[in-house]
């Protein structure tokens, strides 16, 4: 292989797997108590799973419908009184749901 072709891969690898200018950009998105938009990393994604499941994804990974709340138990409970994610989930949330959601966001990132 000719030296000219070896730089040319490299260059074409390099510029295939260079992320210039895409960290820059944050991505937002509106918690549903606050109101607020927020960088995406600084809220809590609450997930209805494709079984009707809902419980909070620290980690943005869980498959499903996503809202998105600050982490304070405080924009919960606002979400709650306004019926926010009721809206968006498009179904009734029972209590003993809020309650796990509560109990699972003071636990801080115990993720199931």
């Amino acid at each position: 292989m000719h030296i000219g072709q070896v730089l040319l891969s490299y260059l074409l690898l390099e510029r295939a797997f260079s992320r210039k200018g895409k960290s820059d950009i944050a991505v937002l998105r509106q918690c549903l108590g606050c109101r607020e938009m927020k960088p995406k990393r600084e809220l809590i994604r609450v997930v209805r799973s494709p079984e009707g499941e809902i419980s909070l994804d620290f980690h943005g990974k869980k498959p499903g419908r996503g809202a998105y709340l600050c982490p304070s138990p405080d924009c919960l409970k606002r979400a709650r009184k306004a019926k926010a994610l009721e809206r968006a989930f498009a179904l009734p949330i029972p209590d003993p749901v809020y309650d796990a959601l509560a109990a699972q966001m003071e636990g801080g990132g115990l993720d199931g």
